[in-house]
């Protein structure tokens, strides 16, 4: 899955894009619950 991949791309960008990051966090929790 692309959870590795994002826990990654938080460590490495904390504070660029972090509103971003959240936002398609929150997409794929929706998506994978449904």
């Amino acid at each position: 899955m692309l959870l590795p991949g994002l826990l990654d791309f938080k460590q490495n960008e904390p504070d660029k894009n972090i509103g971003l990051v959240l936002l398609f966090d929150i997409i794929l929790l929706s998506l994978w619950l449904v």
